[in-house]
């Protein structure tokens, strides 16, 4: 090894297992030794840019006896040889050899190899990347002070500047990235109060959603501190960094369990980009006939009860908040979130409300009684109709009130689309078959 103690460098520090091989548990030998699809040109990327290479990886199938620390070595080598017949050269291997029990300083995300990285070369961290599978690999990053940690997969990590599905979708986002930033950037400095905006790519349109914070005003509060309303719950308070970690990490979860919605393309400390997932149909239904109308709210109502029988619920689910696409419902605008002890049947059933409310705004013609229906007939849910029921027998006296001629010239138009709203509830018969 040469002195690299003098000039400071920037370095890349890899996971092995889930990041340069496929993850099939204590690997040992090269006949099971698969390497990830992308990975030697990920590498190679950061390789030609001057970039140092390091694998820190922990290895607890030596102390649990499964293999030997000569047995690791061999694989290593071979390995390292692998990369080096791709022209990539390694710089180094880390190892912790020990089991998690073992509480060790080495173990990820103990820092000590890294130290040990830090003891023999200059490394400037503020440049430098660490890409992992793992919430400890991300932890390791940001105990160890280095800037960028990349994760790989589609779980709920924390803490990570950037997040992708696959290798390959890391190497895709490095070879556009200096163009899309710069397009983002240029966006953003044209109009700094915009938050959700769309872009031409090579690769098709995206969306790109600026982090922004979610919060309830004290007349929001106030109304479920008296009424103990579903439909008033307040959102949680989070700070926009917060908000964008919430809504990122769902939607990749939802895209994992196959629930439509658009795929989660990067995600860094500010913004997320998105795959474009069609018109927004707010806009389209004003385009349709009445049928048109009607079939595009019942393809709606069956993806929010698919969701719901998911045991996932969507906050903010007004009609501005689907798209359409070759045919196809998504959702977009995960960003709220409410507080634990609320049950989720509750928030479904809000969902179901602002979605309805939602339509009642666009001054359409609805069979509100069918999509009710429909959506009892997927979810199985029959108190939606006696919840309703519950809701119009509540404010009844404010409806009569808003009934009244003089009233109706003053209240505005929410008001109003509440009231047309109740009235069609009101009129629909309990699942019984019985009148309200």
């Amino acid at each position: 090894m040469s002195d690299k103690t003098q000039e400071k460098y920037k370095a890349l520090f890899l996971d092995r297992d889930g990041i340069i091989n496929v993850d099939h548990g204590y690997v040992y030998k090269k006949e099971d030794f698969e390497f990830n699809e992308g990975i030697f040109a990920l590498v190679k990327h950061f390789f030609d840019e001057g970039y140092l290479i390091f694998v820190v990886t922990n290895q607890s199938g030596i102390g649990r006896g499964y293999y030997s620390e000569e047995d690791f070595s061999r694989l290593t080598q071979w390995m390292i040889d692998v990369f080096k017949q791709k022209n990539i050269s390694i710089e180094k291997v880390l190892y912790c050899p020990h089991t998690p029990h073992a509480k060790c300083s080495c173990r990820k995300p103990n820092t000590a190899l890294i130290d040990e990285v830090l003891q023999q070369y200059k490394i400037d961290l503020s440049d430098s990347y660490l890409i992992g599978d793992k919430q400890s690999d991300i932890d390791l990053a940001l105990n160890a002070g280095i800037k960028h940690a990349i994760y790989i997969g589609n779980k709920n990590i924390k803490n990570s500047t950037l997040n992708f599905l696959s290798i390959w979708k890391y190497k895709e986002y490095l070879e556009n990235k200096d163009d899309l930033a710069k397009e983002i950037e240029a966006k953003i400095e044209q109009d700094p109060k915009v938050e959700i905006f769309s872009l031409a790519t090579t690769n098709g349109r995206v969306w790109v959603k600026r982090a922004r914070k979610t919060a309830s005003n004290l007349l929001h509060k106030g109304a479920f501190f008296l009424t103990k309303n579903p439909i008033v719950v307040p959102v949680e308070t989070k700070t926009a960094y917060e908000a964008l970690q919430y809504e990122a990490s769902k939607l990749q979860r939802l895209y994992e369990n196959s629930i439509p919605v658009p795929k989660l393309i990067v995600k860094s400390q500010t913004y997320f980009v998105i795959e474009d997932c069609g018109q927004t149909v707010k806009y389209l239904l004003q385009e349709l006939s009445n049928s048109e109308t009607q079939t595009l709210l019942e393809k709606i109502i069956v993806q929010l009860a698919t969701l719901h029988n998911a045991n996932e619920y969507h906050g903010g689910s007004q009609v501005k908040n689907f798209t359409y696409k070759e045919n196809k419902v998504y959702f977009i605008d995960f960003e709220e979130s409410f507080p634990s002890d609320i049950d989720i049947k509750e928030l479904q059933f809000r969902d179901l409300f602002l979605f309805l409310f939602s339509i009642s705004k666009l001054n359409i013609k609805v069979d509100y009684a069918a999509l009710i229906e429909q959506y009892i007939t997927i979810t199985g849910n029959q108190t939606v109709i006696d919840k309703f029921h519950t809701l119009t027998h509540t404010v009844s006296f404010l409806m009569k009130i808003v009934k009244n001629r003089i009233v109706w010239h003053f209240i505005d138009k929410d008001t109003k689309s509440i009231y047309r709203l109740l009235i069609h509830l009101e009129n629909i018969p309990s699942h019984t078959g019985e009148a309200p």
